[in-house]
């Protein structure tokens, strides 16, 4: 168990910073002096602890505490650690304060207090015209975003292809700063509780707001090829390549914030590990995402749209012309059916037979139709992930029908003629 209860004076007022970002949560940091009970001839008398407060109670802290005042705090111990500019790693040890109250009447503490005028927020990273973009240069040696901005040159590029419902966009820069996140943001206004996130065979739902035990600011989650917000009528799809971070932001309007960078000096819950190739630093990005809007008779379309832009699954080499046994208007495997995700096509692991994998992401049975060209492949059998032959498969006139049930991964292997 990690618990503290803390009873002392503030020894200077509240230092209150904000996170950046359209959302920025208040972080406040003071120290308390905690009388000690007994002490031996020539030792300091009190105890001198740094304490950290996070969000609505940070912005309380900022406007009624001041230096002199007593209060009481409970919290957990948390340590960590940073280098400073002398190369020196310097550990730390502070409260993160969960609750806090005052410790004596108003008139008492008065005595005690000094004049105090509010630190204005500073403002979240901003457009700084003609496609540049302030960022913070770093965190400064209390692990707090520091004052000093470092202009960025971002170029962002929208590709609206014809008869495709999807706009492409791609953004590169070149990053100059450390221990800061560039997010795309997309304010979908879509009412609802909860958001699509595509995972491991699966579209899973998660809760837009975090449990009540929930205590970091920030509430990121991971996908894997796109993340999406509807309501009865329809929504909005956000897919990405080798993006895998999203938030969805409780601003009222559902805004999904996708992670484009990162860069982070360390890493770690239960130690601390330098990463500074992690920093990114004067390295060119390119950011490839896309939205799709859809009306909710369109779902289906969306998500394999979202799919397609994810990543091609099968790419075309062009050869010379030759004697084969394609037709030019035929495909080799074509798979249909709603909610049927194509995953993999691919050499079996143990011999020269093909592997053929979809799944099923709706909560319903579904029909899956594959067709087959019979020129290239002859027996067809059910198989498993570990690739062992279970059952023998028909085909009617090239084609397979299979009914898949809900979230279940279903992989044939292809015996070549």
């Amino acid at each position: 168990m990690n618990k503290v209860i803390l009873m002392g004076r503030l020894t200077r007022d509240p230092e209150v910073r904000y996170s950046q970002g359209e959302n920025s949560t208040a972080i406040a940091r003071y120290t308390l002096a905690v009388d000690r009970r007994f002490k031996r001839d020539g030792e300091q008398t009190a105890d001198f602890i740094n304490c950290v407060v996070f969000g609505k109670s940070a912005e309380f802290t900022e406007r009624y505490f001041r230096q002199g005042m007593r209060v009481v705090v409970c919290g957990r111990i948390q340590t960590g650690s940073y280098t400073n500019r002398d190369g020196v790693k310097v550990y730390t040890t502070e409260v993160v304060v969960e609750e806090q109250e005052f410790a004596e009447s108003k008139n008492a503490s008065s005595a005690n207090t000094q004049s105090y005028q509010t630190a204005p927020a500073p403002a979240p990273s901003a457009d700084a015209g003609d496609g540049f973009m302030n960022i913070p240069d770093g965190i400064d040696e209390n692990k707090l975003r520091n004052n000093t901005k470092i202009s960025h040159e971002i170029r962002t590029t929208v590709k609206l292809n014809t008869g495709i419902n999807r706009l492409d966009i791609k953004t590169e820069f070149v990053n100059h700063s450390k221990n800061h996140r560039v997010r795309a943001l997309f304010p979908c206004g879509i009412e609802s509780d909860t958001v699509m996130a595509d995972g491991q065979f699966d579209v899973i739902r998660r809760n837009i707001n975090p449990w009540l035990g929930w205590k970091n600011p920030n509430y990121t989650q991971r996908m894997q090829a796109f993340i999406g917000v509807e309501d009865k009528d329809g929504g909005l799809i956000v897919a990405v390549r080798g993006l895998n971070e999203y938030e969805v932001l409780r601003d009222g309007k559902n805004t999904m914030a996708v992670t484009l960078l990162r860069s982070i000096g360390e890493i770690g819950d239960w130690g601390v590990f330098p990463t500074p190739d992690m920093q990114l630093v004067d390295e060119k990005l390119t950011l490839n995402y896309s939205i799709i809007p859809y009306s909710s008779n369109k779902k289906n379309s969306a998500f394999s749209l979202a799919y397609s832009f994810a990543g091609d699954f099968i790419s075309a080499k062009q050869t010379g012309c030759h004697d084969g046994k394609i037709t030019a208007d035929s495909p080799i495997i074509a798979v249909d059916g709603n909610y049927i995700i194509f995953s993999a096509f691919k050499k079996a692991n143990d011999s020269n037979e093909m592997i053929l994998r979809i799944y099923n992401v709706s909560e319903n049975t579904e029909e899956a139709e594959i067709t087959f060209d019979n020129a290239f492949f002859g027996e067809i059998y059910l198989t498993n992930l570990s690739e062992y032959k279970r059952e023998k498969l028909s085909l009617t006139e090239g084609k397979l029908k299979l009914n898949i049930s809900s979230k279940k991964i279903v992989s044939l292997l292809l015996r070549p003629r």
